[in-house]
């Protein structure tokens, strides 16, 4: 018999190589079958929503049970912020309210109390400046003995001006509540429009306090001359002020 032939050593060892190992051809032949189930079943789970486990399992699925335990926790946190909100944010914000009336009556009032000092102030502004103007006033005024000056004043005046003076009358009248003398002075004075207006700017003017009341017109004069009959008031001090 004829020795079968010798293969090529190199061919020998690919052949022992195939026999004693798993093949390296494919690439799924080196992943597990176990593992490309599982992705498989995971793929399938679809878009958005979770799918089986990787490895073979299913995702955990909530119970019954446990929805209820959830949604009454969701109720209790609402139950306890509403009750945080009645028991301190309302009557801290009612508090606030009250606070922020309150401060604006307080305003209202202190703007009232100002105005009122501010009047009063004003009141006591106007009793001084009367007080004052009395003051000067009784000051200016003389006594009876200053009367005389007044008399010899409305004898020297006309006769200055160049006025025809008639007969003068002097009547004394107490001042009810102070103490003064009014004199009502009556004055009849022919003269023309010149010398009658020079003649009462003079009276007006006088250092003695000396009013002019009432003028009148008697008639008209030849010659554009008036008769006025002029009322006058000098005020002195009476005998007990003094």
């Amino acid at each position: 018999m004829r020795a079968p032939a010798r293969r090529p050593g190199r061919v020998r060892r690919r052949l022992s190589l195939g026999r004693g190992r798993p093949r390296r051809g494919a690439l799924h032949d080196e992943i597990p079958a176990r593992l490309v189930a599982g992705l498989a079943r995971a793929g399938r789970g679809g878009r958005g929503r979770p799918g089986r486990s990787a490895f073979g399992g299913h995702g955990a699925a909530v119970s019954p049970q446990g929805r209820r335990w959830a949604w009454i926790g969701v109720g209790a946190l609402a139950a306890l912020n509403a009750l945080v909100f009645f028991a301190y944010t309302v009557p801290k914000r009612l508090e606030e309210r009250s606070l922020a009336a309150r401060i604006a009556s307080l305003r209202t009032e202190v703007a009232r109390e100002r105005a009122t000092v501010a009047r009063l102030r004003r009141q006591n502004e106007a009793v001084q400046a009367n007080a004052s103007d009395t003051t000067r006033f009784y000051e200016s005024l003389g006594s009876r003995n200053v009367l005389l000056a007044v008399i010899e004043e409305l004898q020297r005046t006309p006769r200055e001006l160049g006025l025809k003076v008639g007969h003068r009358s002097y009547d004394p009248n107490a001042v009810k509540g102070l103490p003064l003398t009014r004199y009502s002075i009556q004055m009849p004075v022919i003269g023309n429009y010149r010398q009658l207006t020079a003649f009462l700017e003079r009276m007006e003017r006088s250092s003695h306090f000396i009013t002019v009341d009432e003028v009148s017109l008697r008639k008209r004069a030849a010659g554009g001359e008036a008769d006025l009959d002029v009322t006058m008031s000098a005020y002195v001090r009476s005998e007990r002020a003094r």
